[in-house]
């Protein structure tokens, strides 16, 4: 790998590459078309989903591979265990605890919302994209990140038949290279973006256009 991992960019612009290109949030390989896809969830926001939420939940990160958001559980400090909080610097929701039960959810599928009415998706000034998880199907709750651990062997297995390591991930560092490739996919994702209608959607009042991903 040249250069060093931007893991301060991990934010809009890599949330729509890894919609555009269909890839993993945690590992940046492809998604395969068809297979389920798997988000991390607190005790709170797991509780609304089971409740109300099981078609359609909302969430601003993206989809992953289950052994991936299983490996998610072990390093993230907040998903870890009951006493976890988010940092009070975030930008999601600062200080909120995990709570005493959080959940590894499979979904059917999911689909990419951008506001309706940007013109540029990464404008600071429109809201922020969303992801819309379709169809709970799966529900895997731990109180501490190890109770994944008995499953998290054979999910690798599951997972390595569809994911193919041989091709480039989406993954970007500091080189000219990778920022030069960024922002040849951003201005490729622009242009596929503006030529399609995609289904319009009203979430908390405001107008969104949802396509499947990849987009």
């Amino acid at each position: 790998m040249n250069g060093v991992p931007l893991l301060s960019k991990m934010g809009t612009e890599w949330k729509l590459l890894h919609a555009y290109l269909g890839a993993c949030a945690v590992c940046g390989f492809e998604l395969e078309p068809g297979r389920r896809v798997y988000r991390l969830h607190s005790c709170k926001d797991a509780q609304n989903i089971r409740k109300a939420e099981r078609q359609h939940s909302h969430d601003l990160g993206g989809p992953g591979h289950r052994s991936c958001m299983a490996f998610a559980a072990f390093a993230c400090p907040y998903f870890h265990g009951p006493l976890s909080k988010l940092g009070k610097d975030s930008n999601i929701d600062p200080g909120s605890p995990r709570g005493a039960e959080a959940s590894l959810f499979g979904f059917k599928r999911c689909s990419l919302m951008i506001f309706a009415g940007a013109h540029n998706p990464m404008d600071e000034s429109a809201p922020q994209p969303y992801f819309d998880y379709q169809g709970l199907v799966e529900d895997h709750r731990f109180k501490v990140a190890e109770d994944l651990a008995n499953r998290f062997d054979q999910w690798v297995l599951d997972d390595a038949s569809c994911i193919d390591t041989s091709v480039e991930r989406a993954f970007w560092t500091d080189s000219p290279a990778d920022q030069q490739e960024m922002k040849a996919l951003l201005d490729d994702w622009r242009q596929a973006i503006t030529s399609r209608q995609g289904e319009p959607i009203l979430l908390f009042g405001v107008k969104y256009r949802s396509f499947s991903i990849p987009v």
